[in-house]
């Protein structure tokens, strides 16, 4: 029998709001005795899940409309009457993290693979008026009337007999099969305030202006602050906090929870039944304050509590990116009152990784840095991977090609790769494109993000092992490929007006870039032959290889200038220059990528990586000044660190191993300079502030100073290629399917050079050793060595 076959899709018999309509469902249910029974639940379009009174979770998780993915719980009850209850979101506008159909849930309970309770019209349902949507740019905001809550709805003893019965409803025809969720449930880990940085009170031009909820955001920003002195700041977060406000008076509290984190907002208040409690967040501070309007007047993420009396407890149901909190106490009364702020928490739900892989080194700045990109990019996978918590949260494809990698040499959470690649493979358009982010409410056409499809697949493939997934995604990658070749010209160049052919955020090349698309073409191209070839395919890996083939000669014939001796940003008669750029204008982005992928004689790419070097040798991206500048430049600089990335894989294989290393220290240690927590979307640190692009160095550092890379599929074979740099000594491990690799090594008195690795059962692994110390080539099966070498002095 197919999943929720005799389960019906139940919602309320009420008029959709706008924005967000949320929804309470109740149904009790009968046990002969104390057991475990299965509850396998969806909703459209998020759910919380209580049985007989107690927390289960949240879901579920994004996925295609036409194959969503529903959740199993296994849950004990008691002998007797149990009750299951729900709150359901349906958004009712689109939203970029979920692929919304029409609101419903559906449930089934099953007790030794009997089922004993679906969702029928016997259940019943009630409008949740408690909420009511806030203005908000990427998700709906919300506010919570307490007044309105039913006290205790989701509890065993609350009588629901004046509730009306849910209506039964067809199911959406767009929705083809229920699939099991395919990655384990995010965990609400509780996280505490650390400090309270400020508290003042809040001085708007009118009273009336504390009232509107529209432009909460507004007045949390513009307001004025008048200093009040009820404790010492900074000061140790506390919960029960007491706050004495006069008539009419509104009191602010800045929090601080001392890292960023993606997490639920709960706030448990006392107080007088209408105290307006009004918060909002950020990753940063602007001016002392917590800028509510940044980076965009438009990216609103306001909340809004209107208290019962008594206890009022409200948890948000999005997560929210942020690190700072702003709390403001509203007394709409013509008398004093007092507010007890019982307590104030953040329930972070990020991926629940295990750190399988791990780092370090005898340079503790780089020790740093390596934790600071893994936690980056942990952050950023939550149900799929994500650009940024604090933004749209959405599942880009350019974004999730680096932060799988990295996911790979940090965690190992394969699973969320293999369920981010089917999704994009099976979201072709008519036309063949796959969107530029997956699932989401919108078909964009990024071509130049549609080229990184074969990449992560093959990159996931050569680090798994996993062939069923290569043949399931093929399809879907082909169709985008052909899509690709279909819109060239005889050169065999992409099509630049064809989609948004976003590169990089500098200022050409985030809508006007043109050899770095056609370097991500032609890398394009080499991995769908790998791909084809794997599959069998032969017709197929041989066209793509030829056209790869001829793009690579022209891209060579077309871009190389000999009085620049660099690579051009711009072919002859290129329709993405723009009139007032220099016609011989050269870039980071295609140089280090041409010099990355091959592209030219090895002369012409030692030339074009040695004059991107500036006048401090450093290489440097665009760490200040304005990203959209180019006029007067000579060389166009990286604009952030997602190609950055890309650099440094550029220069390493350049050899040139101390620009990359110090590259690494500079950039990156610029970040915990400033306080970083997590990694900037940006070099000048004017947009996101922990973006899983970014985190490049969490696979760079593993894979080049511990030297571990697969060179078959699963890592059935790989190498260890140790570069020492100027380090004493680094130590880590890699995971693999099979298990983790590690491997430490050790130099003294400059010249012996120590190394041991541990290599698990059915792998076989080649050691490379440092030519310094001895130019050798070592076979190591699996199980633990120990090996020396001397060589000259360094």
């Amino acid at each position: 029998m197919k999943m929720f076959e005799t389960a019906k899709w139940i919602w309320v018999d009420d008029e959709l709001k706008k924005i967000s309509h949320f929804c309470y469902f109740r149904k009790k249910f009968f046990s002969k005795k104390n057991t475990d029974v299965f509850i396998h639940c969806y909703a459209d379009s998020k759910y919380r899940l209580w049985v007989n009174g107690k927390y289960i979770g949240f879901g579920p998780a994004r996925g295609k409309a036409e194959f969503p993915y529903y959740d199993t719980y296994r849950v004990k009850i008691k002998k007797g009457e149990n009750i299951l209850c729900f709150l359901v979101q349906h958004y009712c506008e689109k939203i970029p993290i979920f692929e919304s159909i029409e609101p419903g849930l559906l449930c089934q309970i099953e007790l030794n693979s009997e089922i004993i309770c679906v969702s029928d019209s016997s259940w019943k349902a009630r409008t949740a008026v408690t909420y009511s949507p806030l203005p908000g740019h990427y998700f709906p905001s919300e506010c919570f009337d307490a007044r309105l809550e039913p006290e205790n709805w989701f509890g065993s003893e609350f009588d629901d007999k004046n509730w009306q019965h849910a209506i039964e409803k067809q199911k959406p025809q767009i929705i083809r099969q229920f699939i099991p969720r395919p990655i384990p449930f995010i965990k609400e880990k509780q996280i505490n305030p650390e400090k309270i940085l400020d508290i003042y009170s809040s001085v708007l031009d009118s009273v009336d202006d504390f009232f509107d909820k529209e432009k909460i955001s507004e007045s949390l920003w513009n307001d004025r602050k008048l200093e009040i002195k009820l404790m010492k700041l900074p000061g140790k977060w506390r919960d029960g906090i007491s706050i004495p406000l006069r008539a009419k008076e509104a009191i602010c509290m800045i929090i601080d929870f001392g890292f960023e984190t993606l997490a639920f907002i709960e706030i448990t208040v006392k107080a007088k039944e209408g105290i307006i409690v009004d918060f909002a967040h950020s990753e940063c501070l602007w001016n002392n304050k917590v800028p509510t309007l940044w980076q965009s007047p438009q990216v609103k993420q306001p909340h809004r509590i209107i208290t019962k009396d008594g206890k009022t407890c409200y948890r948000t149901n999005q997560p929210r990116g942020f690190r700072y909190l702003v709390v403001r106490l509203f007394n709409p009364f013509e008398y004093d009152c007092e507010v007890k702020i019982d307590s104030i928490k953040a329930y972070e739900a990020i991926y629940p990784v295990k750190m399988q892989g791990n780092f370090s080194c005898s340079d503790s700045l780089l020790n740093e840095i390596y934790h600071l990109c893994a936690r980056t990019v942990n952050l950023c996978m939550e149900d799929a991977y994500t650009d940024c918590p604090w933004r749209e949260r959405s599942q880009w494809i350019g974004d999730s090609q680096p932060e799988a990698l990295i996911n790979y040499y940090c965690f190992g959470a394969y699973e969320l790769s293999k369920k981010a690649i089917i999704e994009f493979t099976s979201g072709n358009t008519d036309e063949g494109w796959i969107p530029g982010f997956c699932p989401g409410d919108r078909k964009i056409n990024l071509p130049t993000f549609g080229m990184r499809i074969p990449v992560i697949i093959w990159q996931y493939y050569l680090f798994t092992g996993d062939y069923e997934t290569l043949k399931q995604a093929y399809s879907g990658m082909q169709k985008q490929v052909d899509w690709l070749i279909k819109h060239t010209d005889e050169n065999g160049f992409f099509d630049l007006n064809t989609g948004w052919n976003f590169v990089d955020w500098s200022g050409l090349d985030s809508s006007n870039a043109d050899g770095a698309v056609q370097g991500w073409f032609f890398e394009c191209l080499i991995y769908a032959s790998k791909i084809a070839k794997e599959i069998g395919d032969k017709q197929s890996e041989k066209k793509y290889k030829e056209f790869a083939d001829t793009l690579k000669k022209n891209i060579e014939k077309f871009y190389w200038d000999k009085g620049k001796k660099a690579f051009l940003k711009y072919r002859k008669n290129s329709p993405k220059k723009p009139f007032e750029v220099p016609d011989d204008i050269i870039g980071q982005h295609e140089n280090f990528l041409f010099s990355l992928l091959g592209i030219g004689n090895n002369q012409q790419r030692k030339l074009a990586i040695d004059n991107l070097a500036g006048k401090t040798g450093l290489y440097l991206p665009k760490i200040v000044g304005d990203r959209r500048n180019y006029l007067g430049e000579q060389i166009i600089k990286i604009g952030s660190p997602f190609w950055s990335f890309y650099a440094l894989l550029s220069l390493l294989e350049a050899k040139k191993y101390d620009a990359a290393i110090n590259y690494i220290r500079l950039c990156w240690g610029l970040m915990l300079e400033f306080g970083a927590t997590s990694c900037w979307e940006m070099w000048d640190r004017q947009t996101s502030l922990c973006h899983g692009w970014s985190g490049g160095p969490g696979m760079i550092l593993p894979a080049y100073i511990l030297g571990v890379k697969p060179l078959k599929p699963g890592f059935k074979e790989f190498e260890i290629r140790p570069l020492v740099f100027d380090l004493d000594w680094a130590k880590g491990t890699v995971p693999t399917p099979a298990g983790n690799i590690s491997v430490m090594w050790k130099i003294s008195d400059k010249r012996i050079f120590r190394i041991s690795i541990d290599v698990p059962e059915t792998l076989t692994g080649k050691l490379i050793v440092p030519e310094q110390f001895c130019k050798k080539t070592i076979v190591v099966k699996s199980g633990k060595h120990q090996f020396l070498f001397k060589g000259r002095k360094i």
